[in-house]
């Protein structure tokens, strides 16, 4: 999965994701079980807020 986050954003603390300008660009990889994209985006979500 990888994503952008907004870099001006970031550093005052919150997580927005953005499709280009100033950004961080991050690449994760998720464990999940059972093995579902569903299951992986949700403990994404746990994991982010």
């Amino acid at each position: 999965m990888d994503s952008r986050l907004d870099k001006e954003r970031f550093l005052k603390g919150e997580c927005v994701l953005t499709d280009g300008g100033s950004c961080f660009h991050i690449r994760i990889s998720v464990a999940a079980f059972p093995k579902t994209r569903e299951r992986a985006i949700s403990s994404v979500k746990v994991m982010f807020g």
